[in-house]
């Protein structure tokens, strides 16, 4: 099977009834199927035992820097149906590098994009934190996902403080500070639009709105457990 601009895989070719889908982004010209070669293509199934199998190598060629991604679909009731690369945008100087790509799914459209900061003479990041976007999204995360179908449903960000977009219903989040890590669901009434928002990781005092309407935050009790645990000392 395959898809435009997309080189995809998917174990029912093995005559499995479970699917799982294997997308290539970039690097497709050198997708194929490796069977046998030397120190490609064999598991081991038990300890102490190596057998063959069938393996996946994914090639490309060009100037550096470069980037293959790879998307795992595994949910065949919103299979992946593409994988395209789209711009980094940001101020000159700003990023060191960045990639991002645009998930078409069957029932959604995921947005995925690293950006590394451009450091400064001293080797600390450059200050203030600087800002990039993708697609309609602006943010200072260093990693940033967005699923979408007719809005957004679903964020989740690394080292950052906000993320924003520009579309029809716009998302803005503002947290007080850089968090290491924030995951977003926008839980839905039996209306078109969110009802709340539910944030995973340190996220305290972020302030959610979608459309131009404030959000309630309701914070995963799994974060305030990670947040109040000590952490080990190191020796």
């Amino acid at each position: 099977m395959s898809a435009k601009n997309t080189s995809s895989f998917g174990n029912s070719d093995y005559g499995d009834q479970d699917n799982s889908y294997l997308a290539v982004g970039f690097g497709g010209p050198g997708v194929g199927f490796v069977d046998g070669s030397p120190g490609v293509g064999w598991h081991a199934p038990v300890y102490g035992r190596i057998e063959p199998t069938a393996a996946i190598r994914v090639t490309d060629s060009g100037s550096t820097p470069m980037w293959i991604v790879t998307v795992f679909g595994m949910n065949p009731t919103n299979e992946v149906l593409l994988v395209e690369p789209i711009p980094v945008w940001a101020r000159a100087g700003a990023l060191e590098r960045g990639v991002a790509v645009r998930i078409s799914r069957a029932h959604s459209v995921d947005l995925f994009g690293l950006a590394a900061p451009k450091l400064a003479e001293s080797g600390s990041a450059s200050q203030p934190r600087q800002t990039w976007r993708l697609a309609g999204y602006e943010t200072d995360a260093r990693m940033v996902f967005c699923r979408s179908s007719d809005s957004v449903v679903r964020l989740a960000m690394v080292d950052g403080s906000v993320v924003r977009s520009a579309d029809r219903r716009a998302l803005y989040v503002q947290l007080p500070r850089e968090a290491p890590d924030l995951h977003l669901d926008l839980a839905r009434s039996s209306g078109p639009q969110a009802a709340a928002a539910r944030v995973g990781g340190q996220a305290f005092g972020a302030h959610v709105q979608l459309g131009g309407r404030d959000l309630p935050v309701a914070v995963e009790r799994r974060a305030l457990v990670r947040v109040s645990a000590p952490r080990p000392v190191a020796r």
